[in-house]
C-alpha cells in the first residue's frame, strides 16, 4: 500500500485518536476511583461489623469483566483463569448477600 492510500483508508474511519485517548483516560481514572471507594466502603463496613458481600460481589464482578476483555483480544490463558475465578467469586458473594438479605 502507498502512503496516499494508507491516508486516505484512515480517513474514512473516522476515528478520533484524540477521542479514544480521553476516553482511555476517563477509564484509567473510573478504574482507580471505583478501587478506591471500594477500599474505602470495605474498610468502613469492617469497622462498623457489616457485611461486604455486596461490595466484594460488585468487585469481582467488576475485575471478571476486565478479564474477560482482556481474554478475549490476547487469548492469554491466565486472563481466562482470572475471568473465570472472579465470575465464580463474583456471583457466591452475589448469591451470599441475598440469602442473607432474606
Amino acid at each position: 500500500m502507498n502512503k496516499e492510500k494508507v491516508l486516505a483508508k484512515a480517513r474514512n474511519e473516522k476515528m478520533d485518536e484524540g477521542l479514544e485517548n480521553a476516553k482511555n483516560k476517563g477509564l484509567n481514572a473510573g478504574y482507580k476511583v471505583f478501587l478506591a471507594m471500594i477500599i474505602v466502603l470495605i474498610s468502613f463496613n469492617l469497622y462498623m461489623g457489616l457485611n461486604s458481600y455486596a461490595l466484594m460481589s460488585l468487585f469481582w464482578g467488576f475485575i471478571s469483566a476486565e478479564s474477560y476483555s482482556k481474554y478475549e483480544f490476547s487469548k492469554d490463558k491466565g486472563a481466562k483463569f482470572t475471568f473465570i475465578c472472579s465470575s465464580i467469586a463474583s456471583l457466591g458473594f452475589l448469591v451470599t448477600y441475598i440469602l442473607s438479605s432474606l
